[in-house]
């Protein structure tokens, strides 16, 4: 072989090394933020990533059950609660079906903590939690279950009545997130009544075709008295308040908010007391502007601090 061709050759030979040398430092390069995939897209997108959680509410809701007439549920919460929070038509129909509803800012009036506070078995307040998706609906049983009831329901202006079996009383609370801190609740009263009966409710299709399919649910008959949809806005510790009007008889709040004591002549009388917080994430940076100090002394024993990211 002459030099004209070995010349090539040793030209492809220092190529061949050229090349290894360079994937040996591009393969070091690599392997140093190979454990480490955060890193490379910090550095392509200019910023670590977050990781967002799915919008939620804690509903808090605490129901008082008092002697009927109890100047505490009457009067005193009646006092410190904004009625006005909800619009002029909205509380106009809850007061002619004789219930009512407002919002509290800042501490509970001493009359309500005390009952708060009482720890005697038949007086205990024991609040339930409701973590719920924002959006999603929460049923509060306010009223037990009744054999029958008359009922006078005012909807639209025009009065109805009607009899029910097997009837109680719920209110159905939607919490969704409103603005970067707030919650919106909106309230609908329903009446459930009959015997539990099955039915099948169709399940909607994630693909745009496919087999239909259902589910069975077992529950009562359902009257949702939609014409007495309501809602209010409520910040971390501030609290929603739902009572009646007791002076009305037959009313729908006499029937939500009143029962008759067993083997005796007496009445008691409830009060829904709800306090509502969100979840700090899942809306971008102006969720972790609430802060824990915002909270009222006694939402704070309540419900606990506010999250605080890890």
């Amino acid at each position: 072989m002459d030099a004209k061709s070995r010349i090539p050759a040793r030209v492809v030979v220092m190529a061949a090394t050229a090349s290894a040398s360079m994937l040996m430092v591009l393969g070091c390069a690599l392997d140093k933020d190979g454990g480490q995939p955060g890193k490379t897209f910090g550095r392509i997108g200019g910023h670590s990533g977050e990781i967002l959680e799915p919008k939620r509410c804690l509903l808090k809701v605490a129901i008082l059950s008092r002697p009927f007439g109890d100047p505490a549920i009457n009067e005193v919460v009646w006092k410190a609660a904004d009625e006005q929070i909800i619009p002029p038509k909205d509380r106009r129909a809850w007061e002619v079906n004789g219930l009512r509803v407002g919002r509290i800012i800042g501490e509970l009036p001493m009359e309500l903590e005390a009952i708060m506070r009482d720890t005697t078995s038949h007086q205990k307040v024991s609040p339930s939690n409701f973590f719920v998706e924002s959006g999603e609906p929460t049923l509060i049983n306010i009223s037990d279950p009744v054999e029958q009831a008359s009922l006078l329901l005012n909807r639209d202006n025009r009065v109805f009545g009607n009899d029910y079996k097997d009837v109680s009383g719920y209110f159905r609370a939607t919490a969704q997130h409103e603005g970067p801190n707030n919650v919106s609740l909106r309230l609908v009263p329903e009446i459930h009544y009959g015997p539990i009966q099955r039915t099948f409710q169709t399940v909607p299709n994630a693909a745009p075709i496919g087999p239909q399919e259902f589910k069975i649910n077992h529950g009562q008959q359902e009257d949702t008295i939609r014409e007495l949809t309501t809602s209010l806005t409520l910040q971390a510790g501030q609290i929603a308040v739902i009572g009646c009007r007791p002076e009305q008889k037959r009313g729908l709040g006499t029937f939500f908010f009143t029962q008759s004591v067993a083997h005796s002549d007496q009445r008691t009388e409830k009060l829904i007391l709800i306090w509502a917080s969100r979840n700090l994430q899942g809306m971008g940076p102006n969720d972790h502007a609430s802060k824990a100090a915002d909270r009222p002394s006694f939402f704070k024993r309540l419900v606990g601090p506010a999250p605080v990211e890890g």
